[in-house]
């Protein structure tokens, strides 16, 4: 029963190969980002964090609040997690993984930017959520139970207010 269980367990955790075929997007078309801005607890931002760095996090570091993820990222920021807190202790390498696990007290800020550069989230205490985000990372934040919605501007009335802005032109016959 053990070596059933260590191969199951190989197996789960073996990378799973994409057929050759595969369509892959060009960064031309990952182009849509979705401006927000909202209220989002500690706990379901440590959730997404988790989700969109380390995935394969057990179920113990998920439920103790003190353990959060931090990594580097490249030379143009991408691809980094910064966390803002009065106590921060590194505890180890996540293996798999360019991020670190760190033991956290008391967190002000958490600025997370994606892979890719298509997203760029800030977190600052009390609740206060907002950026950029890729559909994904959006979608990603509104399952972490993140109370986040769209920021659009209103072209009609930023026209409005240019129009009353601008002295009207004088006619002469």
């Amino acid at each position: 029963m053990l070596s059933l269980t260590s191969t199951l367990r190989e197996i789960l955790h073996r990378p799973v190969a994409s057929p050759v075929n595969e369509h892959k997007p060009s960064r031309e078309h990952q182009t849509i980002q979705i401006e927000f801005e909202g209220e989002c607890n500690y706990m379901a931002l440590r959730r997404f964090l988790f989700k969109a760095a380390y995935p394969n996090a057990d179920n113990e570091v998920l439920t103790t609040p003190s353990l959060l993820i931090e990594r580097d990222g490249d030379f143009e920021g991408r691809d980094k997690i910064h966390v803002e807190a009065s106590t921060m202790q590194t505890i180890c390498d996540l293996p798999g993984s360019t991020a670190r696990l760190i033991s956290v007290k008391h967190v002000l800020g958490v600025i997370y930017n994606s892979r890719d550069g298509g997203s760029k989230v800030f977190w600052r205490e009390p609740r206060k959520i907002w950026g950029t985000a890729s559909p994904r990372t959006y979608a990603m934040l509104l399952n972490c139970k993140a109370s986040i919605k769209p920021v659009f501007e209103n072209s009609k009335t930023k026209e409005k207010t240019q129009h009353l802005e601008q002295p009207e032109p004088t006619f002469q016959f």
